[in-house]
């Protein structure tokens, strides 16, 4: 089960970082930002580092952006409802196992 929950993980973190690289690939104006915010914020004498990550807003940006547009796990986690609640008419009583559409939730088209 372990190799499984790993093997999971390196697929999802896999396919995701190779989707934000054909994106970035087709789009020459938001590489140049990156690579601008890059050269601006990092510099040619170091690398990159963690402690770097508040001050790139447009790489967090972009990241943020294409894990939500490749979205490779539509569906959430099943979630028990905490109380009595009524969305659009529709009566959904406390303890009724709800799972969240994440493709929905990340797309408003």
């Amino acid at each position: 089960m372990c190799i499984d929950l790993w093997f999971g993980g390196l697929a999802t973190t896999t396919n995701t970082t190779t989707w934000a690289i054909s994106f970035v690939l087709h789009n020459l104006e938001v590489q140049d930002k990156i690579h601008q915010e890059l050269d601006r914020i990092i510099g040619s004498d170091r690398l990159i580092t963690t402690a770097d990550k508040n001050d790139l807003p447009y790489l967090n940006a972009y990241i943020n952006e294409s894990q939500r547009f490749t979205n490779l796990v539509p569906l959430n986690v099943p979630h028990p409802t905490s109380r009595d609640t009524v969305i659009n008419c529709y009566s959904i009583p406390k303890g009724t196992g709800v799972v969240a559409q994440i493709s929905t939730v990340m797309n408003d088209e």
